[in-house]
């Protein structure tokens, strides 16, 4: 029993499309993706980075891709992605640029651009459906830059077709070369080369197969594939570490928002419940100095009525007084024969 390869691991992967004998593979599996029309499939490419063994060796993860330019000029650029983040797409359009930009040296027109077509495959999901009955549809996703509304194309020269392999279903058989390719990236590992069923039982995969048991069987080649599968288990442990803490960091983070919020609705209400105490004892305050001032404005008006009355008094009894003192007078005088006038 043979050890089991997976055909996306770097090392693999870059063995089986980019080694030169190969390159009937590499043309293979672009004109499968591709679809191109008759006439004008894909004859001969040239390798822009041949596989290296020494590429691996270092037991680090790196960008591993397959680069190539086809007979008409046009540039190929084929990525496996074994882990998939959120800003991946923006990453494909990154890479796509670089390749893109470059041909433009000095001196040059833009008339001698080429185009540059880009190949994800992917073994997680960077695009849903909204319902899973559409699955199929997200399997195969093919980006190119065309008018929204009346749908003709700005360029040929973009193009990044995604590959989604969860979206694979294995059926009994496959149809065609494309299929032939998702079920080998995806299933290979788990597939006996010398019973292929009939559907897979080409030429092109009994080769793809061959670099499997390449690696399955030559000790320096399992050596090298058990410390690309030690790296990608390093770095997957490492990201888990780090999404953890991550979402430690958070979950410390929104505790400590709630506490301040928490602190801060409490603050709020202590300092109304203060500020509506306060209010109250001004009030209670002014209550009580407007009451003395009504008090002591009440005392004074009385007062002075007690005063006024007692003028009034005082008035009257000197009245009299000097009414009687008047009489006495007047009598005095009419004794006296003396007339006063009243």
């Amino acid at each position: 029993m043979r050890n089991k390869i997976r055909p996306t691991v770097d090392c693999v992967f870059k063995a089986i499309f980019g080694k030169k004998e190969n390159r009937n593979l590499l043309i293979n599996f672009l004109n499968a993706v591709l679809g191109p029309e008759e006439g004008k499939r894909i004859t001969k490419v040239t390798l822009l980075n041949p596989y290296n063994e020494r590429e691996f060796e270092n037991g680090k993860l790196s960008v591993v891709d397959v680069k190539a330019q086809d007979e008409s000029g046009k540039y190929y650029q084929i990525e496996v992605q074994l882990s998939v983040a959120s800003w991946l797409a923006l990453r494909m359009l990154h890479n796509w640029a670089g390749i893109y930009h470059p041909q433009l040296e000095k001196g040059k027109e833009y008339d001698s651009l080429n185009p540059v077509i880009s190949i994800w495959i992917l073994e997680g999901v960077l695009f849903r459906p909204e319902k899973p009955a559409d699955e199929k549809d997200y399997l195969h996703l093919a980006f190119e830059a065309r008018e929204r509304s009346l749908g003709f194309p700005m360029s040929d020269h973009f193009g990044i077709h995604i590959l989604q392999l969860p979206y694979w279903s294995p059926k009994s058989s496959v149809e065609d070369d494309k299929e032939r390719w998702i079920h080998f990236l995806k299933e290979g590992e788990n597939m006996d080369a010398d019973r292929l069923p009939e559907g897979m039982d080409t030429e092109e995969m009994r080769q793809a197969f061959g670099v499997l048991d390449s690696f399955a069987n030559n000790r320096e080649e399992y050596f090298l594939y058990l410390s690309r599968l030690d790296a990608i288990r390093q770095e997957r442990t490492w990201k888990s570490a780090v999404r953890r803490a991550r979402e430690e960091v958070q979950k410390v983070k929104e505790q400590a928002l709630k506490e301040v919020q928490r602190v801060r609705e409490q603050t709020l209400k202590e300092a109304q419940r203060v500020k509506e105490q306060t209010l109250k004892e001004a009030q209670k305050e002014a209550q009580r100095v407007k009451e003395q001032v009504q008090r002591e404005k009440e005392e004074a008006l009385e007062q002075a009525q007690r005063e006024k009355e007692q003028l009034y008094e005082q008035a009257r009894k000197e009245k009299e007084r000097f009414q009687k003192e008047r009489e006495e007078l007047m009598k005095l005088l009419k004794q006296a024969g003396i007339k006063g006038g009243e």
